[in-house]
């Protein structure tokens, strides 16, 4: 009779503190072991690889995205605004999409504004026009077929997601970290 070795896995609980501020805070003074943060530029060289990088696309409801098929079909749906008075988010401003897409505003398209950007994201669930979406966030909504993409090949990439330790030799927070790497890994759209 042999004798079987069985290897043991040993549960680490983990306390997480869901933080969705845009302060950027110091992780080692306020105790925090692990942040993700939106960053603008792309990887460098020597940079950790990103969480993961979101896509931005146009997104609407099927029966709205079945209409548009090329730019300028675009000019005759109501534009859906993820109001950014401080000019933070240039990324999801139309007016960039609109050069993007070789288009001139006019000022008799409607556009309805929202201070929420899921406001934005439930508008165009209902209907009432044309979204800028961003992965992750917009993914569930393009899985279930509540929205799909608008000219597709015009989707850009957008922000990279980073991690960014405090300690990453603490077995909770390396388990926290890969369990994070893994749930994420799938959430991209090409």
């Amino acid at each position: 009779m042999r004798a079987q070795r069985a290897t043991l896995h040993r549960r680490v609980v983990v306390a997480a503190r869901i933080d969705a501020s845009e302060a950027m805070l110091n992780l080692e003074r306020e105790g925090i072991d692990l942040a993700i943060r939106l960053n603008a530029q792309p990887p460098g060289p020597g940079d950790p690889r990103p969480l993961l990088r979101e896509r931005l696309m146009l997104v609407a409801a099927p029966a709205i995205a079945a209409r548009i098929t090329e730019p300028r079909h675009m000019l005759d749906a109501p534009l859906l605004v993820f109001h950014d008075p401080g000019a933070r988010f240039a990324w999801m401003s139309w007016t960039q999409w609109y050069q993007r897409l070789g288009l001139a505003r006019s000022s008799k398209q409607a556009c309805l504004y929202f201070s929420q950007y899921a406001h934005v994201l439930n508008a165009a669930v209902q209907q009432a026009g044309i979204a800028i979406g961003r992965t992750p966030m917009v993914l569930p909504m393009l899985k279930s077929g509540q929205l799909q993409v608008v000219l597709p090949e015009h989707a850009v990439d957008g922000l990279t997601y980073q991690i960014v330790a405090a300690d990453t030799e603490r077995p909770g927070v390396r388990q926290f970290r890969a369990w994070l790497e893994g749930e994420l890994a799938g959430e991209v759209i090409g």
